[in-house]
């Protein structure tokens, strides 16, 4: 995806959920952050987050600048779909899609689209992008009219632990670590403690100061 040519959201932007479900089925990709990695291990009541790797909830992908980033793993049969993804027909008949997650586990991705984040670490500033959920997103058609103000205040915290996983990223992207490497030093970790202080010992442990 040529992040350049996605829509700038400015101030409002319209969308509606209709839960089809298509955005948790076929290709799509769900991309992870460590604080998805908490949530998820303690929604399904894993010691750490580890156990998603094992129990193949997870995997890692390629990610920019020789990065390793945490995926959701889909299930391939009947069809390609998210673990967590649970199809119930409604009172008209109609197939709908939920998400076992919602609304205060799932991966922070799926819970603020169709806003995008795009991050310059350079500039130190942040695009806010309307990225269609799926390619027969049928909630983009909405007249409900939502405010990015409202968005970012909504996910204030997850925006946070967001920046700062990404500036982990950063901070490693030249290091030239193994995918193993990263798994095992950055995506392991017990979910026993508060995530601040998880996240805290990270970036002690990968981002380096002058002090």
């Amino acid at each position: 995806m040529n992040t350049s040519d996605l829509p700038i959201i400015d101030n409002t932007y319209r969308f509606e959920c209709r839960q089809c479900g298509s955005c948790c089925t076929g290709n799509m990709k769900i991309h992870l952050n460590l604080y998805d990695l908490y949530k998820m291990s303690r929604f399904i009541k894993f010691a750490g987050a580890d156990e998603l790797f094992d129990q193949k909830f997870v995997y890692l992908v390629p990610g920019e600048n020789e990065t390793w980033i945490p995926q959701i793993r889909f299930k391939n049969k009947p069809f390609k779909f998210c673990p967590f993804l649970i199809n119930e027909m409604d009172e008209q008949n109609r197939l709908k899609g939920f998400c076992s997650m919602h609304p205060d586990s799932k991966p922070l991705i799926c819970a603020q689209a169709p806003v995008g984040r795009i991050i310059d670490f350079k500039t130190n500033s942040n695009r806010w992008v309307f990225i269609k959920p799926a390619p027969d997103c049928q909630g983009i058609y909405s007249l409900k009219s939502n405010y990015l103000k409202d968005h970012k205040i909504k996910y204030q915290q997850e925006l946070d632990y967001q920046y700062r996983f990404f500036r982990i990223l950063e901070s490693i992207k030249n290091n030239n670590l193994s995918k193993r490497e990263y798994l095992c030093s950055l995506y392991y970790f017990p979910v026993a403690h508060s995530f601040e202080t998880i996240l805290e010992e990270k970036e002690r442990q990968f981002i380096k100061t002058d002090n």
